[in-house]
């Protein structure tokens, strides 16, 4: 409520809007309120595509709604602007292993039904 009235009653910069709506991507995020989060993160990167917060919280939300190609690409987005970040290469790398598994299992459930691939 905080941050919604913020936006909407005050007169934020650009700058301060967009860290108000991070925030407020974060809180969506946590309530599992996937998107929303990302229709807040939109926003941002809408004009602000490097805003790595915003991308990084993207990526979440798009992992937790099951679109795990969404994710991934932010991921390596985030990655190549900030390729020293440790947590977004580890993040890059299981969301990439995971993605693998998922279409190996669907593959071999294929298998053992007789299905076609």
């Amino acid at each position: 409520v905080i941050y919604n009235k913020a936006l909407t009653e005050g007169q934020p910069t650009q700058e301060e809007a967009a860290l108000l709506k991070t925030n407020l991507a974060a809180c969506r995020l946590k309530q599992e309120k996937w998107a929303e989060c990302r229709a807040l993160c939109n926003e941002i990167l809408d004009t602000d595509p490097k805003m790595t917060k915003a991308r990084w919280r993207r990526s979440l939300a798009n992992g937790g709604d099951g679109q795990q190609m969404l994710k991934i690409i932010d991921l390596q987005i985030l990655h190549l602007l900030e390729p020293k970040n440790k947590e977004i290469k580890t993040t890059l790398n299981q969301a990439i292993t995971d993605t693998d598994q998922a279409h190996l299992d669907a593959i071999h459930k294929r298998l053992l039904t007789h299905d076609e691939i």
